[in-house]
């Protein structure tokens, strides 16, 4: 189970990735977490839009491997694959 600390990072994490990424050009948090600091239940719903002229092969999704991600510090992603 994500902690709230967890869940803070990975959120922190996903959204400065989407934000240096050209082909990103909205995002929204969506559920409980839109409306205030959400519990220890909450879960994170985010939603990105992707620029038109992106290709649909570039529109891949990266999977992040939970272990890297929160047990070191450190993040990683692997290109392809459904989360």
């Amino acid at each position: 189970m994500f902690t709230v600390e967890d869940r803070d990072r990975l959120r922190d994490w996903v959204v400065g990735m989407a934000s240096s990424d050209r082909r990103v050009v909205a995002g929204a948090v969506l559920g409980s977490l839109a409306h205030d600091e959400g519990d220890r239940w909450s879960d994170l719903d985010l939603m990105f839009a992707v620029a038109d002229d992106v290709p649909v092969t570039e529109r891949r999704s990266e999977r992040v491997d939970r272990g890297s991600c929160l047990g070191s510090g450190g993040v990683s992603a692997a290109s392809g694959g459904a989360a």
